[in-house]
C-alpha cells in the first residue's frame, strides 16, 4: 500500500494561477506566505464498494418485481436503476466543495439534457466580471437501463455535447474537452469528448465522433500520455453486433470500427472504475491541442 499527497497551491493576484502537485510520503515540501496550499491524502489500497453502491449494484442485476393486477411478478429493468448507482458514486469522489452535480441539466442552446453533469466552480481573478464562481464543465454522464446498446448511449452523448463545448470553448479558452461516461446497466465507458475532431484526425488519435477512450494512450507535444496502466484484458469494445439489429446506421457503422478496448463491467473492474472516477476528480481532460 502506498500513500502520496496532492497540494493545489493558489498563486495570489496577479499571477492567480493553481498548481497541483504531487509527492510521495517520502518526498518533503515547504512553502512560504502568500501561498494557499490545500491539500488530500490518497491511500492507494484495495477499493471496497461502500454498502449503498453495493445495493445499487444489486438492483442492477436483480430488478424488483414488479405487479400488475391479476398478474404475476416480474422483474422489470429501470433505468433509475443506473442511475441510483451513478447518483451515488459522484457525491463519494466529487465531494468537496467546488463540486456541483446536476440531474438533467438543460443546455440553453440545444435543449439537449444530459442524464448527469458535473461543474466545478472557479474563482474569477479580482475585478473580473461576473465576481461569482465560473461553473466550469466538467463531466457529462449519459445512463441507459440493461440492454441498452453501449454506441447508441455515446451517440446521443454526442450530439448534446458538441455544439456546448465549441461555444464554451470560444467563451472560455481551454474548454475544448470534457470528461464523458456511458453507462448502460453494469457496463460504463470513460470518454474524453474533444470538441475539434479534426485535430485529433490530424494527430492519428483513434475516436469515436471526438470521444477518445481513457484506455487509449496517445502522443500530446512528443511524449506518450497513459491513463491508466495494466489495463484489463478482458474490456469491451463499443459496438455491440445484436442479431436482432432492425437498421444500421452510419454512426452504428461507425462506432463498429472504434476498436478501442473501452467499456468496464462494475463488478469485474471495480477497482479499475473506482480509479478512473478518481482520476477524473484530480485532472482536467487531456487536450490534442
Amino acid at each position: 500500500m502506498s500513500v502520496f499527497l496532492v497540494l493545489t497551491i493558489k498563486i495570489p493576484p496577479p499571477t492567480s494561477t493553481l498548481l497541483t502537485l504531487k509527492f510521495t510520503q517520502s518526498q518533503l515540501i515547504s512553502f512560504s506566505n502568500p501561498y494557499t496550499i490545500s491539500y488530500k491524502f490518497f491511500i492507494m489500497a484495495t477499493y471496497t464498494p461502500s454498502l449503498a453502491l453495493q445495493g445499487a449494484l444489486e438492483r442492477i442485476k436483480n430488478p424488483p418485481f414488479v405487479y400488475h393486477e391479476k398478474k404475476e411478478g416480474v422483474q422489470t429493468k429501470y433505468e433509475h436503476h443506473v442511475a441510483t448507482w451513478a447518483c451515488t458514486k459522484l457525491k463519494e469522489v466529487f465531494s468537496n466543495e467546488e463540486w456541483a452535480i446536476t440531474p438533467e441539466q438543460a443546455d440553453l442552446n440545444t435543449g439537449n439534457k444530459p442524464d448527469l453533469v458535473v461543474e466545478k466552480a472557479i474563482l474569477h481573478s479580482p475585478g473580473q466580471t461576473p465576481s461569482g464562481p465560473h461553473m466550469k464543465l466538467h463531466l457529462i454522464m449519459e445512463l441507459k437501463k440493461v440492454g441498452v446498446r453501449k454506441q447508441d448511449g455515446l451517440i446521443q452523448l454526442c450530439k448534446a455535447l458538441q455544439f456546448t463545448l465549441d461555444t464554451k470553448g470560444y467563451t472560455y479558452p481551454g474548454e475544448f474537452e470534457v470528461f464523458a461516461v456511458v453507462q448502460c446497466g453494469l457496463q460504463i465507458g470513460f470518454f474524453e469528448f474533444h470538441s475539434d475532431q479534426s485535430n485529433l484526425d490530424e494527430e492519428g488519435i483513434p475516436h469515436f465522433q471526438g470521444c477518445v477512450s481513457l484506455t487509449q494512450d496517445y502522443e500530446i507535444k512528443g511524449k506518450i500520455s497513459a491513463v491508466m496502466d495494466n489495463k484489463p484484458n478482458d474490456l469491451e469494445e463499443l459496438y455491440t453486433n445484436y442479431d436482432k439489429l432492425r437498421k444500421q446506421t452510419s454512426e452504428r457503422a461507425d462506432a463498429k470500427e472504434y476498436h478501442t478496448p473501452c467499456f468496464f463491467h462494475l463488478e469485474k473492474h471495480q477497482q479499475q472504475v473506482h480509479n478512473l472516477f478518481q482520476y477524473m476528480e484530480m485532472n482536467e481532460p487531456r487536450s490534442s491541442w
